[in-house]
């Protein structure tokens, strides 16, 4: 099939052995269409803090555009153009990696792009690490004053 093909089809439809009956008419429109481009992708970085990353995301495919504001679980929708074409673009985020996809009736195509680069974590404690070393400085202070009241106790006897 060809776009040339594009047009109204007319059919009449006969069954042979009722000839004298009065043939059904048909008319059948054909469009082809092809599949949408595959999504130009920018990111730029927002912001990164505490192992926290702001990404603005800008995605788009031939006669349309998206912009979205990501993290590193989901992705919020800021402004969309409307597309003549029948394409439409979505963008979403697993585990830090960026998926702009462009879809029609015909088919889908995606273009991903990880994070990790702009949202490397700079040298030195992450928040998780920083919760973890004041959670055992808080389990060593405990057990620490746990002994020593016994310690008391044993020697005011």
């Amino acid at each position: 099939m060809q776009f040339s093909d594009n047009g109204t089809y007319a059919c009449d439809v006969k069954n042979p052995p009722d000839i004298e009956v009065m043939p059904a008419h048909t008319q059948l429109r054909v469009v082809m269409k092809e599949a949408p481009p595959i999504p130009q992708v920018r990111v730029e970085l927002l912001s990164s803090a505490a192992g926290l990353c702001n990404v603005s995301v800008n995605c788009s495919a031939k006669d349309i555009w998206a912009s979205y504001t990501c993290d590193y679980a989901h992705c919020t929708q800021g402004e969309i153009t409307t597309s003549l074409s029948g394409v439409n673009i979505i963008v979403t985020v697993t585990n830090g990696i960026i998926h702009c996809s462009s879809s029609n009736r015909v088919d889908t195509k995606t273009q991903s792009v990880p994070t990790k680069d702009l949202c490397s974590v700079p040298p030195g404690l992450s928040l998780c690490m920083l919760k973890s070393v004041l959670f055992s400085i808080g389990l060593v202070a405990m057990v620490s004053a746990v002994i020593a009241v016994n310690i008391r106790e044993r020697c005011s006897r």
